[in-house]
């Protein structure tokens, strides 16, 4: 063999493993996103990583309105309760908590509300407050992860479209076109 051609072997060798090295390294760093966010995103989203403070969080909706989506129930087993997202409800706040009200109804008809909160970046949850039917009553959970948490429909929404893998949507509008499309990267 020459010495060009080893050297080009050798060269092809290392620049194959620089590729493989740079994709492993991007793949730790986010392993749920796939491609690079444009730089405004990225500089909010990694600026809420370092320091996730929760802003003033607004009051829930004076009542639930009728504009009621539906949320599938994959993963866990919940036939005897139907979770639909109030599409008005939902608003991205400049803190990147995705905010939106939940309604659970059982087979027997009977409502139950809950103001969320979701932070998609650390897929988290809190419930700030249910409602009975009559008037707000305040929870006031602390975040917790959505990996643990033992309310599936939580998770199912975030996915449904109110988190993009672990992004936060651009606005409202945003998250509400995603859920009654379906079109997320989920």
């Amino acid at each position: 063999m020459s010495i060009r051609f080893q050297r080009t072997i050798v060269t092809g060798v290392l620049l194959g493993a620089a590729c493989l090295s740079s994709l492993a390294v991007q793949a730790q760093q986010n392993p749920f996103q796939g491609d690079t966010l444009p730089a405004p995103q990225e500089e909010a989203i990694g600026a809420l990583k370092t320091n996730p403070t929760e802003g003033d969080v607004p009051a829930p909706p004076a009542a639930i309105s009728n504009q009621l989506h539906p949320i599938s129930q994959s993963g866990r087993q919940l036939s005897s309760v139907q979770a639909s997202v109030d599409l008005d409800s939902i608003r991205v706040d400049p803190d990147h908590v995705v905010r939106f009200v939940i309604v659970l109804q059982g087979q027997d008809g009977t409502r139950t509300s809950y103001y969320h909160g979701l932070r998609c970046d650390t897929w988290e949850a809190r419930i700030y407050a249910r409602y009975d039917g009559s008037h707000w009553e305040t929870l006031n959970t602390r975040w917790s992860s959505m990996y643990d948490t033992p309310s599936a429909w939580v998770t199912n929404v975030a996915r449904a479209g109110l988190c993009d893998n672990m992004t936060p949507p651009l606005s409202a509008q945003a998250a509400r076109r995603a859920i009654t499309t379906g079109n997320t990267s989920w």
